[in-house]
C-alpha cells in the first residue's frame, strides 16, 4: 500500500433545486425518486447523479487531460464520426491515446494515473483481456430532501409541426401535421437536499488520489452544479462521525 496526503473524512453536500428535478426516475415517467413513498413527502437523489455532473465539469475543464495529462474521464458519452456511441474498449483507448499512453502497454497503474474519475470514484474495468476492480476513496450516499415536497405536472406546446404538409399528386390528399406537438413533464418548485460522502485515506493511497484531486473534486461540486451550495468537512483521524447529513436536522 502506498501513501497519500489525502486525509480520511466526510463531506456534507447540500443542494438547492428550484424549478426542476435533477435526478429523474426513468421507470416512473421521469418523475422524482420517491424512496420513502409519496405519502412521506420527501424525494431523493442518487449519488451517481452527483458523480455524473462532476465528471461533466472535469471533462469540460480539462478536455485534453490537463497539463499533467492526469485529468481524463473514463465514464463518459462519446460518439464516433458516424454518430455511434463508443464502447468501454474504445473509450479507454481514446483516453489513453490522447495523453500519449499506448493502450496495449497500459496496465492498471497507467490507467489510474490518467483517469481522474477512476482515482476518485473507483472503476470496474474489463477491456481487451485486462480486468480489475478498484473501489473508490470517495463515495456518495443517497441525498434526501430535508422537507416534504410537491412535484407539479406541467404541459406546453411546440410551435413547429413534427412533419411537413405534403400533397399526393395521385389523390390530392394532404399528409403531415398541421399543428405543433404537446410536451409534458414533472417539475419541482423548490427543495433542499443533504447528501453525505466519505473519504477513505487508505483507498486513496491505493488509487494514488492526491490532495490536488480532492481540491478539484470540491471545485467540481461547487462550480459544476447549478443552484448548489455545499459544506466540506475533513477530519484528521481515521474515524467517521457517520451520516453527517442527519446533523442538519438534529441541530435544528
Amino acid at each position: 500500500m502506498g501513501t497519500t496526503d489525502v486525509k480520511t473524512g466526510e463531506i456534507l453536500f447540500v443542494k438547492c433545486v428550484k424549478d426542476g428535478i435533477p435526478n429523474r426516475d426513468p421507470l416512473r415517467d421521469s418523475r422524482a425518486r420517491w424512496i420513502f413513498g409519496e405519502g412521506d413527502g420527501r424525494i431523493s437523489l442518487a449519488g451517481v447523479s452527483i458523480k455524473r455532473d462532476g465528471r461533466g465539469y472535469i471533462q469540460a475543464r480539462f478536455p485534453d487531460g490537463g497539463n499533467n495529462k492526469n485529468m481524463g474521464i473514463f465514464v463518459r458519452k462519446e460518439f464516433t464520426k458516424d454518430n455511434k456511441l463508443l464502447g468501454r474498449d474504445n473509450l479507454a483507448k481514446t483516453m489513453l491515446q490522447r495523453v500519449g499512453v499506448d493502450p496495449k502497454k497500459a496496465g492498471q497503474d497507467e490507467f489510474m494515473k490518467v483517469a481522474f474519475d477512476a482515482r476518485i470514484f473507483g472503476v470496474v474495468f474489463s477491456v481487451g483481456g485486462k480486468a480489475f476492480n478498484q473501489c473508490g476513496p470517495v463515495q456518495f450516499g443517497w441525498a434526501h430532501s430535508l422537507h416534504p415536497v410537491d412535484t407539479k405536472y406541467v404541459q406546453g406546446t411546440v410551435v413547429m409541426p413534427s412533419k411537413d404538409i405534403e400533397v399526393k399528386e395521385e389523390t390530392g390528399e394532404e399528409t403531415g401535421v398541421t399543428q405543433g406537438t404537446i410536451w409534458t413533464t414533472y417539475t419541482l418548485p423548490f427543495a433542499v437536499f443533504a447528501m453525505p460522502a466519505v473519504i477513505n485515506a487508505s483507498i486513496a493511497a491505493d488509487t494514488k488520489m492526491s490532495a490536488e484531486d480532492m481540491e478539484i473534486l470540491i471545485e467540481a461540486l461547487w462550480k459544476g452544479l447549478s443552484r448548489v451550495k455545499h459544506v466540506g468537512v475533513v477530519f484528521n483521524s481515521h474515524f467517521f462521525c457517520s451520516m453527517l447529513n442527519t446533523r442538519i436536522l438534529s441541530s435544528g
